[in-house]
């Protein structure tokens, strides 16, 4: 039996305080991607342009697209259906986790001899993931009609299961629920990012090894101040790895147990989607925290301002000095 809904049940507002900060409080980030992506384009090595890059990425998902796509943003106005939209995030979520790979590698590349063997497989370990980060979208993209179809027969299951006692929203087109573990699709999904997750965490581990190992072993030819500043940047690059990790696996592994067992508390799922949106604000600031050049192009960026203020402070208070003379 197939159910339909009313499009105004489908359209129903969340609670304004998650509204306003899902929607509005992004517009506040925008001086802190702008300042930092200036400061690490312009006035720092070619490295930090590499980490000024992954900024860009982050800003560009979490300003524009996170907030236009899961719980009352954009793609509910528009009706975009919810399969499209969690895709889309579960995408983004993945181009994120790519170009944090792709810094630890860069600054693997830059420590390491590409001669060595472990080189070499480190190298081979990011094809793999690649292939894989690839493959997943494409799998997706050929079974989605598929995929769209069954969503309709899943949700008509689950209200013949249940004898109609599951909420009628969840026929809305922009609504999704989570497949049986045993649909193909899903199946492979699942077993595509494990396969992720398992050759990320092994990279990550590899490369911050093998660079702390190139470190000791430069420590005794190079000047103290130069080791000091390699660590600096690999503990700058693990702790915004780690925000990252945090930010997001929390979240989705709260997600996970929700599809498994039963979360009725909606408030928890606002604050998860709200974490993932602004995983990418506390990342760059833990980056200007662990960075100190990117402190000082930040420092030297506001100087002048901070200089010429104080100049006019000044100025006013010898005025004033000579009238009261």
């Amino acid at each position: 039996m197939t159910r339909t809904v009313e499009m105004y049940k489908c359209l129903q507002q969340s609670p304004q305080i998650y509204r306003l900060l899902m929607h509005y409080l992004h517009l506040v980030t925008i001086p802190l991607y702008s300042v930092s992506i200036y400061v690490l384009v312009s006035k720092t090595t070619k490295e930090h342009r590499v980490r000024g890059l992954h900024i860009l990425i982050n800003a560009t998902n979490d300003i524009s697209a996170i907030p236009s796509l899961p719980f009352n943003g954009n793609s509910d106005v528009f009706d975009l259906n919810g399969l499209l939209a969690f895709y889309a995030l579960m995408y983004l979520i993945m181009h994120i986790f790519i170009s944090i790979l792709e810094m630890f590698r860069f600054r693997y590349n830059v420590v390491i001899d590409q001669t060595s063997m472990s080189y070499s497989i480190v190298c081979n370990l990011y094809k793999v993931n690649y292939g894989f980060c690839i493959l997943s979208p494409i799998i997706a993209g050929c079974a989605l009609p598929s995929c769209l179809s069954h969503q309709l027969l899943y949700k008509n299951q689950l209200f013949d299961r249940y004898n109609d006692a599951v909420p009628i929203e969840i026929m809305c087109n922009t609504a999704v629920i989570a497949p049986p573990i045993t649909d193909t699709v899903t199946l492979l999904n699942l077993s595509i990012i494990t396969i992720l997750c398992v050759l990320g965490g092994i990279i990550i581990t590899t490369t911050t090894r093998g660079i702390l190992k190139k470190l000791d072993e430069m420590s005794s030819n190079m000047s103290a101040r130069t080791v000091a500043l390699q660590r600096m940047l690999l503990i700058s690059l693990v702790v915004q790895g780690l925000v990252h990790c945090i930010m997001l696996i929390i979240p989705i592994a709260t997600f996970l147990y929700a599809i498994v067992y039963v979360l009725t508390n909606d408030v928890i799922a606002y604050i998860g989607i709200l974490v993932i949106s602004f995983h990418g604000s506390f990342s760059t600031i833990a980056m200007i925290i662990f960075t100190k050049p990117v402190q000082d192009g930040i420092k030297g960026l506001f100087r002048p301002i901070v200089e010429r203020r104080s100049t006019i402070q000044l100025s006013a208070v010898a005025i004033l000095w000579n009238k009261s003379m």
